[in-house]
């Protein structure tokens, strides 16, 4: 061998070693380099993962009805033995109510009256209680709370006045006569439904049973929290009013023993404006009972963090909006079972910044807790704006009021709206609903609530997708796992669930486990998982619900003689599916 070939190798290896470095510093920013894994778990493009990857993707699943949305601004997904629930509230229009059977054949259940639906949450509570609570943003009286009505049970007491349905607007008779009922649905629906011959669709399986007053709802979240004994879970409701000025979340604590000591309490109607249940006060009656107020305003979510190491429940809450600026602080609150109204039970920890947060989610791996918050826009208008990862500084031998939340990453992410977390066997996903993709600065007297299809003609575009993003135990960190092609628009909430059927290709490990904060189908605080072993089996299948909110206006469409509205959208399921194992 000459004598040249021993420096030239040794060259060789140092370019080889620095390209690596390179390479790791690439991987490590947390920058999108594909769009699915391969069945070798090496991303797309070439570069080794820094960690296996799962062996399958996303796929979008073709309904036989479309579930069509008007605005969508809240999904809620409840599982149950035979079919799924999926009940999504629309900003125009009545918010419906869909069923999926395990087949994933879908049907629609019912629509019902709702003012500017805004958010929409599934409770369920102990006796076999299910409950669906709608935030209604344009409600001069509140939000309302519904109940589901089992089939072959006794149907609970309906708030009076509802079902709610009288035409409300001077010119319903015209515009029916001039055809508006099929051409302009969502909005003569909500706003003419006795000329257009609509009030029938409004029964069903949900009855409206509770109003919770408060102004501008916009977000409603249950939270299950240790009770100062310690011997049970107290179910907490939060509910975010943004137009109350001074008190902007209600909190909410659920309660039978009240009901039944103020017998004759709570008779407040529909009408009413009271807080109680129709008819109410009966013995043994359950319901909401106000636990206080917080002075948060422009709340956006709610997101529950059990910090295993220290015992401590902390609740953060992401602010989309407050003080004329979209530029503003989320909070971190410190729980106090003790306390005996709610600003005396959360007293702030700490105050992170950020920029349209309209999402809060916690996690934990290996003995450590993880926030992500979601960024959706600064106040010029960009919603290029990355969601941002903390990590829970538990600084042990330290005072409480010391411990931090510290950010670790910052994940690229445009318009985020929402995000759901989803594991699969020990490997844990972050899918994440991308809005608008741009938008013209607004007035600073506009109601950044509001959705107006001017939006659109200042500048606003829908041209994203939702992105899953894969989380790296070595390096504690994210990586861009795959994009959902097939939801594009303004995705606004991605809701998982695990159902019974038939997986295609190969189903391993400890299962797939869906759900929000603490795992699941349904609620976003309950627990669940799963396991499979065999090939084309009736196993646990792991779904996806991605509601859009609007479409691009290029993907505007002419429906007869009626232009359909870009809210006109729809909700889009996608199902897990492993890669077959041949070569």
């Amino acid at each position: 061998m000459p004598r040249c070939t021993l420096p030239m190798l040794g060259l060789a290896l140092l370019v080889v070693g620095l390209l690596s470095i390179v390479l790791h510093a690439q991987l490590d920013d947390g920058a999108p380099h594909s769009s699915r894994p391969t069945r070798t778990g090496r991303a797309l493009g070439g570069a080794a993962a820094p960690q296996q990857v799962p062996l399958g993707s996303f796929a979008r699943v073709a309904l036989d009805v479309p579930m069509a949305s008007s605005a969508a601004s809240g999904l809620a997904v409840l599982v149950r033995p035979e079919s799924t629930l999926l009940a999504l509230a629309n900003f125009y229009g009545k918010s419906t109510l869909y069923e999926l059977d395990d087949g994933l054949r879908a049907r629609r259940v019912q629509s019902f009256a709702t003012a500017a639906a805004h958010d929409m949450e599934v409770v369920e509570l102990p006796g076999g209680v299910t409950q669906f609570v709608c935030a209604e943003y344009d409600s001069k009286q509140g939000s309302l709370v519904f109940q589901l009505q089992e089939r072959g049970a006794i149907p609970p007491a309906a708030l009076a006045g509802w079902p709610h349905c009288t035409d409300t607007q001077d010119g319903c008779a015209g515009w029916a006569n001039s055809g508006e009922c099929s051409r302009n649905p969502g909005f003569m629906d909500s706003s003419c439904p006795q000329v257009c011959g609509t009030c029938a669709g409004l029964s069903g399986p949900l009855v409206a049973v509770q109003l919770l007053p408060g102004l501008g709802g916009t977000s409603a979240r249950h939270l299950r929290l240790p009770s100062h004994a310690g011997e049970r879970l107290r179910d907490l409701l939060f509910v975010a009013n943004y137009k109350e000025a001074a008190e902007g979340v209600a909190v909410y604590e659920w309660s039978d023993a009240e009901a039944r000591a103020n017998g004759a309490a709570g008779e407040a109607g529909l009408d009413s404006g009271g807080g109680g249940v129709a008819g109410g006060g009966a013995p043994g009656r359950h319901e909401w009972r106000r636990f206080g107020h917080l002075d948060l305003p422009g709340a956006g979510e709610f997101a529950h963090c059990p910090v295993a190491s220290t015992g401590e429940h902390l609740v953060v809450v992401s602010t989309w909006f407050a003080g004329g600026s979209f530029t503003t602080s989320s909070w971190v609150l410190a729980y106090d079972a003790s306390g005996r109204e709610a600003r005396a039970a959360f007293a702030t920890r700490q105050q992170l910044t950020t920029h349209g947060s309209h999402d809060a989610e916690c996690f934990a791996r290996a003995g450590q807790t993880w926030l992500l918050l979601a960024n959706g826009r600064t106040d010029g208008g960009s919603r290029d704006v990355p969601t941002r990862l903390y990590r829970y500084d538990a600084c042990h031998g330290c005072k409480a009021a010391s411990r931090r939340f510290i950010e670790e990453q910052a994940l690229p992410t445009v318009g985020a709206h929402d995000i759901e977390l989803v594991t699969i066997g020990s490997t844990l996903l972050a899918v994440v609903a991308n809005g608008a993709s741009w938008s013209a600065p607004s007035p600073a007297s506009a109601d950044p609530r509001e959705h107006e299809d001017a939006g659109e003609a200042a500048g606003e575009r829908c041209d994203n997708t939702p992105v899953v993003w894969r989380w790296d135990d070595r390096q504690s960190r994210f990586f861009l796992f795959q994009r959902l092609e097939g939801a594009a628009g303004c995705a606004t909430f991605v809701r998982s669930w695990r159902t019974r059927g038939v997986t295609r290709g190969r189903l391993v490990g400890a299962g797939a486990t869906g759900g929000g904060e603490n795992g699941g189908g349904g609620g976003r605080d309950r627990g669940g998982g799963g396991a499979g072993e065999a090939e084309d089996m009736a196993e646990d299948r792991l779904l996806l619900a991605v509601a859009i909110e609007r479409v691009a206006p290029n993907a505007t469409r002419l429906e007869g003689d009626a232009r359909r509205s870009p809210f006109d959208a729809s909700v889009e399921v996608f199902e897990w599916r492993w890669f077959p194992w041949d070569s």
